[in-house]
């Protein structure tokens, strides 16, 4: 479509098309503000109380912020600040609330490298002979863990129980029914 007009022919066109655009959008522009005149709306003002306590609360955050505020854009910055400051304390503050009431205290093992201990042997023993006492050592060492967890373990459940039945009445009922000689 473009080939087919010559382009100085279009620019010098262009100019007259312009031009005439600028001058009849002008002219309805024009209508259109007289129409708009008659419903034309009054800008709200602010009374002279509430400037009052405006310039106040400017002037108190101005002294709050302890450095010389120009204009109002420093002023809403140091807002700001102040405003990200406080959400960065409460955050603090949540995550250190979040942790304290944790009661879960996690018994863990050390690591296998730590809990290796050397076994003595004497000198001209194979590498089997070796492998085979630390193999005997380590089943000793895990017995002992068991049987200590176990007695920690049954220790705990008797230590939080609160249940103490009365066993002498139980007692007495279980020989009547059970001893031959009642009968």
């Amino acid at each position: 479509l473009l080939a087919r007009f010559d382009p100085m022919r279009l620019r010098s066109e262009f100019h007259t098309l312009y031009l005439q655009r600028m001058y009849y959008q002008a002219k309805h522009d024009k209508s259109a503000t007289v129409k708009h005149e008659e419903e034309e709306v009054t800008a709200p003002e602010i009374n002279p109380h509430s400037r009052t306590m405006a310039a106040k609360v400017v002037e108190r955050e101005k002294v709050a912020s302890q450095k010389p505020i120009q204009s109002h854009a420093e002023l809403m910055m140091w807002r700001y600040s102040r405003m990200e400051a406080k959400k960065e304390e409460r955050r603090a503050k949540a995550k250190s609330e979040e942790v304290s009431g944790c009661t879960f205290r996690p018994k863990t093992l050390q690591s296998p490298r730590d809990l290796h201990t050397e076994i003595k042997t004497p000198a001209g023993t194979t590498r089997g002979q070796v492998l085979y006492a630390r193999g005997v050592a380590e089943r000793e060492r895990k017995v002992a863990l068991a049987h200590e967890d176990h007695v920690a373990r049954s220790y705990a459940e008797v230590r939080k129980c609160t249940f103490r039945p009365n066993v002498s009445v139980s007692e007495r009922s279980f020989h009547r029914t059970h001893d031959p000689a009642s009968t």
